[in-house]
C-alpha cells in the first residue's frame, strides 16, 4: 500500500477481493481502482477502502 495500490487473495465467495468475480485467488492479485487508497477495511465477506481524496468503494456481500 506505500505506492497506493491494493493487492488481494484469499476466499472470493462474495466478490469481496474487488477483483469484478468470485473465484479464489491463491497469489497476491492487483485491483484495478482508479485512485491511490489511503485505507483499507478487509472482513470476512466485504471489503471497504477509501482512496487519498476521500472516496469510498467496497465489494461483497451488501447485507
Amino acid at each position: 500500500m506505500k505506492d497506493g495500490s491494493l493487492y488481494c487473495w484469499g476466499w472470493n465467495f462474495h466478490g469481496q477481493l474487488g477483483t469484478h468475480n468470485t473465484e479464489t485467488k491463491l497469489i497476491p492479485t492487483k485491483v484495478a481502482i482508479p485512485r491511490r487508497i489511503s485505507q483499507i477495511e478487509c472482513c470476512c465477506h466485504h471489503s471497504v477502502v477509501i482512496t487519498e481524496d476521500g472516496e469510498c468503494y467496497s465489494w461483497g456481500r451488501n447485507d
